[in-house]
């Protein structure tokens, strides 16, 4: 009743256009909760409006989470601890008294730039040289990621190539080397330095292979160019 009457002379001696009152549910809260209140405006100007305040920290004392006129309900966060149970501030070229019920407001051992509406912008130096150095570490992991797939690929084909120089020299039956032709397309895909040597062989390969039969004196005869071919392309598919 006292408080009360104290807001109503206080509003009275400084021409206040606006009061709002808040009941808050609770009786005990902390610095930084969010809490809910009941809400109650007495306005006198034709301007004020209670939803502006969504957002907005009041005197560095309240900072007003959620606003709604339509249930006169609010949802907000004492950033100080606060010595009376109402302040006044001049908020938009008005007298604002904000009041509320008679509550303990408990203080809480944290920095107070911790608080909700009280953070610390960094200097924009320091954001540059953060920003810099996310850059440069996203970029240095993308660089790493590529390297290591372009390795793997460049592993990958050099394991298939050894594979195809295993099957391309290792013939040893005529048959083995009819296999080597019927894949010709694999080998010289892979090695296509070796085409003009392969020719000549595969020249010497259709001279018996087409026949109903071979003796074994032709076919040491497309052995004999096998290894003869072997040895014109050691180089390149060394060098591979």
């Amino acid at each position: 009743m006292i408080n009360s009457l104290i807001i109503f002379l206080l509003s009275f001696t400084i021409h206040a256009a606006v009061t709002v009152d808040l009941q808050f549910l609770e009786t005990n809260i902390y610095q930084g909760e969010i809490i809910e209140a009941k809400v109650s405006v007495q306005s006198n100007s034709p301007t004020f409006d209670l939803n502006k305040l969504r957002g907005k920290t009041i005197g560095t004392m309240i900072h007003f989470f959620e606003v709604s006129k339509e249930t006169a309900l609010v949802k907000v966060v004492f950033t100080k601890v606060p010595s009376h149970n109402f302040f006044k501030e001049n908020y938009e070229g008005e007298e604002l008294i904000i009041s509320w019920n008679e509550v303990t407001v408990n203080a809480v051992q944290v920095p107070e730039k911790l608080l909700f509406g009280e953070f610390e912008i960094p200097p924009r130096p320091k954001i540059i040289l953060w920003a810099c150095i996310a850059l440069f570490v996203l970029g240095g992991s993308i660089g790493v990621f590529f390297i290591n797939r372009r390795m793997q690929e460049k592993n990958g084909i050099k394991e298939k190539r050894r594979i195809l120089i295993t099957q391309l020299t290792q013939a040893k039956t005529y048959d083995d080397i009819v296999i080597i032709w019927k894949n010709k397309h694999i080998f010289l895909g892979a090695f296509p330095n070796i085409e003009e040597p392969f020719k000549k062989f595969e020249a010497v390969l259709f001279k018996y292979q087409f026949r109903a039969q071979r003796t074994d004196e032709e076919k040491s005869i497309v052995i004999r160019f096998y290894k003869d071919f072997l040895l014109q392309v050691e180089g390149d598919l060394n060098g591979v």
